[in-house]
């Protein structure tokens, strides 16, 4: 006697996870980061020493920043600080501006947009055959993944914040550079109201595979990745009035933060950006931030001569590979350099060879720089990012 039957590997459905979900299940509010403690200095009388009673001081969860004199209003400098907090389900981000006497002067609330990223695999369930000798012996015979079709998705939650800091490199006078900029009044237009650049955050397919895993022929497990993307940027005012919008190329995301370089009476908005699957180019997008809104893009290309480096954002357990193409009778030096410009890995490609691979887990976390020399074919200035 024979009897055919499949075995369900269905599990319960829909699964969430992420940050946000844990604290709206468990009732509580965002665990708060380590309180930084401010100490500002009150008036004292002239040549006197100051006591602990003119010590004026309070909390706040991040860190604080300047908003440069440069770049307000009436030429004065503001102490800038931000907090964040759950309401009704959602995350909101405040920032606070402090006037002379360090008492809030202005405020400004962004609430951050909830999304959902899901991981959904289907599979075909595996089919058994009981066969009977006869004798009272059975045996079971997998006849192969070829039953129903079941799916199973798996929900993330994704916090998509309104607001992001951003590096300001300013030739004035004397070159400063800030990493903490995070509001500003005069730095895109002059009208006194506030500005601060938001991300901007898209739900997209990230990768998908597909497997025939009995081996007939025919596909029986199918994956797809969706992720929370970081495709651009607005620039806002404090009114709601976009004054700029950047995007990236299609397909692309960047998870650092922009960088705003003002050149004389000239602004550039530049940003990183690299494929939302990890194949392809690293590359910088820099943007001239002309009056009235528009945009022109500013176009640096990358020497590679034949040259390929793939993948340019390696993910756990990947090496990287460089391609000469044809090999040829020369030797070849590869040169990894760290963001500081120092050297931390040295390769070579011998002659007659095509290709080296580098195993990620020897370079620096975040950017490093790769460079191949000797011979025609030569590549310099490679971006590859290891997280």
């Amino acid at each position: 006697m024979t009897s055919i039957y499949q075995k369900s590997s269905a599990g319960p459905q829909p699964e969430r996870h992420g940050r946000l979900a844990h604290i709206l299940q468990a009732g509580a509010a965002r665990p708060s980061r380590v309180a930084a403690a401010v100490a500002l200095w009150a008036a004292a009388a002239a040549g006197a020493p100051v006591s602990a009673q003119t010590l004026q001081s309070f909390a706040v969860e991040e860190r604080p920043s300047i908003l440069p004199a440069e770049f307000s209003y009436d030429g004065k400098p503001r102490l800038v600080t931000t907090s964040s907090n759950v309401n009704n389900g959602s995350l909101v981000y405040s920032l606070w501006l402090y006037d002379d006497n360090f008492q809030v002067s202005k405020s400004f609330s962004f609430p951050s947009r909830n999304m959902t990223y899901t991981h959904t695999t289907r599979m075909r369930e595996p089919v058994y055959r009981i066969v009977d000798d006869g004798e009272g012996h059975t045996e079971e015979v997998f006849e192969g993944y070829v039953g129903e079709w079941t799916e199973k998705k798996e929900d993330y939650d994704y916090e998509a914040g309104s607001a992001i800091g951003f590096v300001l490199d300013n030739s004035g006078v004397d070159y400063t550079s800030r990493s903490d900029m995070v509001v500003t009044q005069t730095l895109f237009n002059s009208d006194g109201l506030y500005e601060h650049i938001v991300p901007i955050y898209e739900k997209v397919t990230t990768s998908t595979r597909e497997e025939d895993r009995d081996g007939n022929g025919e596909v029986d497990y199918t994956e797809t990745n969706e992720s929370i993307c970081r495709i651009g940027y607005d620039i806002v005012s404090e009114d709601g009035t976009v004054l700029y919008s950047i995007r990236l190329d299609d397909r692309h995301q960047t998870t650092s933060s922009p960088r705003v370089m003002k050149i004389g009476d000239k602004l550039l908005f530049c940003t990183d950006e690299y494929p939302v699957d990890r194949s392809g180019e690293y590359k910088y997008l820099c943007f001239v931030l002309n009056p009235g809104g528009s945009l022109t893009a500013v176009k640096a290309p990358e020497h590679m001569a034949g040259i390929s480096v793939s993948p340019r954002v390696p993910g756990a357990g990947e090496s990287i590979r460089v391609d000469i193409g044809e090999p040829d009778g020369v030797m070849r030096e590869v040169i990894v350099n760290n963001a500081a410009g120092q050297a931390v890995f040295r390769t070579a490609i011998p002659a007659g060879r095509s290709s080296v691979e580098i195993d990620a887990t020897r370079l620096c976390k975040g950017v490093n720089v790769l460079t191949v020399r000797g011979g025609s074919r030569r590549a310099g200035g490679v971006k590859v990012i290891v997280r």
